[in-house]
């Protein structure tokens, strides 16, 4: 994922030129942010509760962060 073309495209088109290198190190530093916690607390999700458990959290997530793109309006995307 850390090499998708696509994002880096859309990023390239979308970003202010004049804030271009803060935006993309902000992103970086989210992404890489996020994907660290994604690892521990599915890990402890994973030890604690089972693999069962963790397969069905992140299929809620998944439902729900497809509701959210589904209902947005398109103008706020």
């Amino acid at each position: 994922m850390r090499n998708n073309q696509a994002l880096k495209v859309l990023f390239a088109k979308h970003a202010d030129k004049r804030e271009e290198v803060l935006e993309f190190s902000d992103w970086s530093i989210v992404s890489n942010l996020v994907m660290a916690l994604g690892t521990i607390v599915g890990g402890f999700i994973a030890s604690t509760l089972g693999f069962n458990s963790l397969f069905v959290i992140i299929s809620g997530l998944c439902f729900i962060s497809a509701g959210w793109v589904l209902f947005t309006p398109r103008e706020v995307l």
